[in-house]
């Protein structure tokens, strides 16, 4: 009579509960209903854990994604750039230990020509803040990279590799997509429309007297080229059997060679490397392990993998904790009701029935209002993110699952833990010292 005051109104059970829990879990909606003061501490409680908890696992998810933007790994590991061709050397170099796969690429550098800036995106022309009427100099990399690594990238890019390998009528994959920091801002821009069909070039001879106009003709446009081409800028790539043909066009043109290579073990096919550009007269000035740049990279990203994790798990303690405290107290608070039940003949088996009830409105309510509320925090956390790169808008689903099921799991243990104690207690003394 002093912990309920029964309202005015009749308060009415729901069948489909007093079905599944029996006339125990009508007993625990009615006292829910009638003294909801006692339930809010704990739902709140668990509200703010859910909140927590998928809050910290959304920024530790967009975090390690803008990281890994930034700190974009290399498709290869090692690479080494030459201005004279030399097939003996490259041969040597993939025969080195370790090595599983080489490339060669030549590498001729060019502008695009002045008729051509019609073709320029909008993307870009905003990136650099000029109008359609200004003329913009777009860099072009016109690159030829040997047959076999060209056939297996373009057949698995869907198109058919005979269209690019004729050398009276050579086609170019264009690739004009790149990522670069536009307003503070990492974003991936198209320098070229995806429509056009052709193209012109312009370039400065190798003694730089002159310049050279090359026409070249798109065969396709794609996204994303292999070894990172894509990271030079607009890039024009074909086969290294029509070379022939376009170096006639290009009348001189200034060009490198450079070799990539992916190693099993790129610190030893380093060193076999070093070795060999000595025998040949070569000091290795132009080798590089990208590798190992790389791994430098990598113990950052798993300096804030172990931060991050370790904060969720703090975090996770610590709502765990707060859960705790507060249902094994409220059941303390509720030792009276309790004894009370079982004075009038309500069996374990029944008092467990209507706990568990109790355990699934806590969790209901807790997840109804910390679910919604976790998601527009996530969205928050995204629209900060997406102010430095271009992030995808999505929701750490796992974290979503672990909540969930934790949050059920973490209240019926407390639950089922605050209840053993007061059954230990003596049912006679318990009541007697409320009476007194």
């Amino acid at each position: 009579s002093r912990d309920i005051r029964a309202g005015k109104g009749k308060l009415h059970g729901s069948r489909l509960i007093c079905r599944i829990f029996g006339l125990e879990g009508l007993l625990a909606g009615k006292y829910f209903k009638r003294d909801r003061k006692k339930y809010r501490a704990t739902i709140l409680s668990l509200f703010m854990s859910i909140v927590l908890f998928i809050s910290s696992a959304s920024f530790i998810m967009y975090l390690e994604g803008a990281v890994g933007q930034v700190m974009n790994p290399s498709s290869y590991d090692l690479y080494y750039y030459t201005e004279q061709e030399d097939d003996t050397l490259f041969q040597e170099l993939a025969g080195a230990e370790g090595v599983e796969e080489a490339v060669r690429m030549h590498m001729f550098y060019a502008d695009l020509d002045e008729t051509e800036y019609g073709k320029v995106t909008q993307a870009y022309r905003e990136y650099l803040g000029l109008d359609e009427d200004t003329w913009i100099s777009v860099f072009v990399l016109v690159a030829f990279a040997d047959d076999e690594t060209f056939v297996r990238y373009i057949t698995g890019q869907g198109e058919e590799a005979e269209k690019y390998m004729n050398p009276a009528a050579p086609k170019a994959v264009l690739c004009s997509t790149s990522r670069i920091f536009a307003g503070e801002k990492l974003q991936t821009i198209d320098y070229l429309s995806d429509s056009i069909t052709s193209l012109k070039t312009e370039t400065y001879t190798e003694d730089g007297t002159g310049t050279i106009t090359l026409e070249h003709v798109i065969g396709s446009v794609q996204k994303k080229l292999f070894m990172d081409l894509e990271e030079y800028g607009c890039v024009l790539l074909y086969p290294e059997s029509v070379m022939d043909t376009m170096l006639e066009r290009m009348e001189g043109s200034y060009g490198t060679i450079r070799y990539f290579f992916t190693s099993s073990d790129h610190q030893k096919s380093y060193r076999a490397m070093q070795e060999i550009l000595y025998a040949n007269g070569d000091f290795g000035t132009n080798l590089r392990d990208e590798r190992e740049e790389e791994e430098m990279k990598h113990n950052v990203l798993l300096t804030i993998h172990v931060l991050s994790y370790g904060f969720i798990i703090l975090i996770s303690l610590i709502a765990a904790a707060n859960v705790f405290n507060t249902i094994s107290t409220n059941v303390a608070l509720r030792r009276r009701e309790f004894a009370m039940l079982r004075s009038v003949g309500m069996t374990q088996k029944g008092m467990n029935r209507m706990l568990c009830f109790e355990c699934l409105i806590y969790g209901v309510k807790a997840l109804v209002w910390g679910l919604p509320v976790s998601f527009l925090v996530t969205y928050w956390i995204y629209e900060i993110v997406s102010n430095g790169w271009d992030a995808e808008l999505s929701m750490p689903w796992n974290a979503v699952f672990i909540a969930v099921l934790s949050i059920f799991i973490v209240v019926f243990a407390t639950m089922m833990y605050a209840i053993r104690k007061i059954r230990k207690e003596n049912l006679m003394d318990a009541l007697k010292m409320e009476l007194q």
